[in-house]
């Protein structure tokens, strides 16, 4: 199994869009062993498969948000045998999105959506067909919904940290804190521009009832 992943920001790689790539061979090394015992019949493998596994994600952090997708999913080299339930190539997206409450709590709510893998090719003559019993479902689901609770603990336990960790956290605390700074600084300029608008239209409110005036004092004359 490898990975590779890819940060926009290497500085601050929690705070800018980053992608990730797995890609796995996985060899089974079945051939020879009794793989079901139903009834009075036993099955064994005649053959070995091998498959691809792969995943491919996507981060777009937010100060409170982060929009994730993600697809993932295998493909088989090596077919298993056709008695083998599962022996079908799936692929499913996951569309995500994490709450950040704070730094220490986040809340993950995610939908997988199958793109692949809805065709049965289990040989049925073979061996009973699981998907017509009780709820008449496929190998693999259509979707699920999968939910997250994210606790940071690592602030509470007592370790011992490197010259490099110890610089690492004390660069992202000033990074936090200037964010601070400039997030309390675009609100003031925000209210600024509010307090700007709001005295123009009152002194085209004042101009008006000014001139209201005059015509009803000429009117008088």
């Amino acid at each position: 199994m490898g990975a590779l992943s890819y940060y926009m920001d290497p500085y601050l790689p929690e705070r800018a869009f980053n992608a990730h790539l797995n890609v796995g061979w996985w060899n089974h090394n079945e051939a020879g062993n009794m793989v079901y015992d139903v009834g009075n019949r036993q099955y064994a493998a005649t053959k070995i498969s091998t498959e691809l596994q792969y995943a491919v994600g996507t981060v777009y952090p937010t100060s409170l948000f982060d929009y994730r997708l993600e697809l993932n999913g295998i493909s088989y080299i090596n077919q298993p045998d056709e008695f083998v339930y599962s022996r079908e190539n799936w692929m499913y997206v996951t569309p995500s999105i994490r709450y950040k409450f704070s730094s220490f709590f986040s809340l993950d709510l995610g939908i997988d959506i199958r793109l692949m893998g809805n065709e049965d090719e289990t040989n049925t003559t073979l061996v009973p067909d699981k998907s017509n019993e009780d709820f008449n479902l496929p190998n693999y689901a259509d979707w699920k919904v999968n939910m997250g609770l994210n606790l940071k603990i690592l602030p509470f336990v007592s370790t011992s940290k490197s010259a490099a960790e110890i610089e690492r956290q004390e660069f992202n605390e000033r990074v936090e804190f200037f964010q601070d700074i400039v997030e309390k600084r675009e609100q003031s300029q925000d209210i600024q521009e509010e307090l700007e608008k709001l005295k123009e239209e009152r002194e085209a409110a004042e101009k008006e009832l000014e001139e209201l005036r005059q015509i009803m004092e000429e009117e008088q004359k």
